[in-house]
């Protein structure tokens, strides 16, 4: 991870995010303790489903979830309830299909599963009242078919389960900032608290201890912490603490509004009167603000490797399997303007016509990764074959050594991100004081 780091320049970097595991820890503590300005953060998708396994391993959640698998058990096993089910569902136009299974190796499956007994809860018990001869044997589920608590525990955990996976999913977009994660994780305990004893006894003391003057406690604390890690000092900590109470009580120089049609978040910083070198809080803003909380994107980049590296392509060098992967990663990030099909440039009728001769293609037995075979549909915008050979100098698959950057640019700058030596010109001229400040003696002032 150093080596990254410095071949790529650690001026570039504002935090570095991976999973819990060990390895990963070590590296994190290594860079921050060579590069202090660089922020050690956690995933916070793993971190969502670190919270999700707290729920799923709660007694509660797990006799709810046990209670749920016998409904569906039954109706998976046996062919005449189950045929029964499937049309109750086609006639009273159920949306969503049928009964879906818990597994404990997807936990997002669990939310699926009580959708799907919710969504079919008339059809089932419309089933238990026309066709009782289908539960003779099947007493603990009928039981729990007329349990109304059965029903009232499903929606409960429903509920709770909701807003984990609206947060995995809304966290994992390449757009995604700290502050979108906060978000969340206030809907996520919104939604404990809403859900009555036994489940939320425990979750409801752990989130009073933070609803009680939550700014002091932990926004204000962090801010400090992350200010000293990242070289400041007491002088500038005094300062920043001022501006973060004028910010929470939207006073001036802070009480413009934020239009989101017009404003960006690095312009509505800039548009802060603030003096010239105490534009602290802008500066911790703008840093926070350049930060992906998460990984996905590195995971995404392995299931496309582990795509590549299939059976038939499985002795690839690293620099041609690393070109490969930066022209896939290019591809996808400007789409638009790279592939003509994603702004319909061309028409149904083309697009349709260039699928069937791929198809034809492929029924001749034509290789379509051999190489020196033409595409057929791409014959007419081929180059000159002389001027192609003379340009790239193709060699073999595995001694092919792509230069990407020649070609197109593999860096696209993020207009909202920290200008790196900016930052570092106004961290020259600002006075911080004593660096070795202590932030609880800082925080007992007020």
């Amino acid at each position: 991870m150093l080596d990254v780091l410095e071949k790529i320049g650690p001026e570039k970097f504002s935090a570095i995010i991976t999973d819990a595991e060990s390895a990963m820890m070590v590296a994190k503590r290594q860079v921050a303790e060579k590069y202090p300005h660089i922020l050690p953060m956690r995933c916070i998708a793993h971190h969502i489903q670190f919270i999700s396994n707290d729920i799923y391993n709660h007694p509660w959640t797990k006799k709810v979830l046990s209670d749920c698998q016998k409904i569906i058990s039954f109706f998976k096993n046996s062919y005449p309830a189950g045929a029964a089910l499937r049309d109750k569902i086609f006639h009273t136009f159920t949306t969503g299909g049928n009964l879906k299974t818990s597994t404990k190796t997807r936990w997002s499956t669990a939310w699926d599963c009580c959708e799907s007994l919710l969504r079919n809860k008339n059809n089932i018990r419309s089933v238990l009242e026309q066709e009782p001869q289908f539960f003779v044997r099947a007493i603990t589920t009928k039981n729990l078919i007329n349990d109304r608590q059965f029903w009232i525990n499903v929606e409960q955990l429903r509920n709770l389960i909701t807003p984990v996976k609206r947060a995995v999913k809304d966290v994992e977009f390449q757009g995604t900032i700290l502050a979108d994660v906060f978000i969340e994780l206030v809907k996520m305990a919104i939604a404990v608290q809403d859900i009555p004893a036994p489940l939320n006894d425990q979750f409801r003391k752990d989130c009073d201890s933070l609803t009680h003057n939550t700014f002091k406690k932990v926004v204000l604390r962090k801010a400090l912490e992350i200010w000293k890690q990242t070289g400041g000092g007491e002088t500038s900590a005094k300062i920043l603490k001022s501006q973060m109470s004028l910010y929470k009580n939207r006073e001036p120089p802070f009480d413009d509004d934020f239009v989101e049609s017009v404003d960006t978040i690095k312009n509505w910083w800039s548009s802060c009167e603030l003096k010239k070198n105490e534009k602290h809080i802008a500066l911790l803003a703008l840093k926070l603000h350049s930060i992906t909380p998460h990984n996905a994107s590195t995971e995404r980049v392995f299931l496309v490797l582990n795509w590549y590296l299939c059976k038939r392509r499985n002795k690839i060098n690293i620099s041609h399997l690393e070109s490969m992967a930066q022209i896939h990663s290019f591809l996808i990030a400007n789409a638009s303007s790279e592939l003509n099909f994603v702004k319909n440039e061309i028409s149904q009728d083309e697009f349709t016509a260039a699928f069937s001769q791929i198809a034809i293609t492929m029924e001749e037995g034509i290789n379509l990764f051999e190489e020196n075979d033409l595409f057929p549909i791409f014959d007419e915008r081929l180059c000159d074959e002389t001027e192609e050979e003379d340009d790239l100098q193709l060699q073999n698959e595995n001694g092919l050594n792509l230069e990407i950057g020649e070609f197109i640019q593999l860096n696209v700058k993020n207009s909202d991100s920290i200008n790196e030596n900016e930052t570092d010109a106004n961290d020259s001229r600002i006075e911080h004081g004593d660096k070795n400040f202590n932030i609880e003696d800082l925080l007992q002032d007020d």
